[in-house]
């Protein structure tokens, strides 16, 4: 049991950094496609009021999730006690 290996903190808070980092960059990706295509939905729906209406409800919720996945970034950073900005 002697030869096993162990992990130090910060190098086990820097591995967990780095795929918490990984993930909330694909997230903002995402998010931002989203965006934009919610963003071209709705101003392409002009002569049609409920789909103006869903497509301005999935801006909205684009947008929250674009600002969660950010927040999430910080606060991981925060936990894993990194400088998140």
């Amino acid at each position: 049991m002697n030869n096993v290996p162990v992990i130090g903190s910060g190098e086990m808070s820097s591995f967990l950094w780095s795929i918490a980092n990984f993930v909330i960059n694909v997230g903002i990706v995402v998010a931002v496609i989203f965006i934009a295509l919610n963003g071209y939905r709705f101003f392409t729906s002009s002569s049609n009021p409920q789909r103006r209406t869903e497509s301005m409800v999935a801006l909205g919720w684009s947008i929250l999730g674009g600002i969660v996945v950010i927040g999430a970034k910080f606060f991981a950073g925060v936990i894993l006690g990194l400088n998140p900005l």
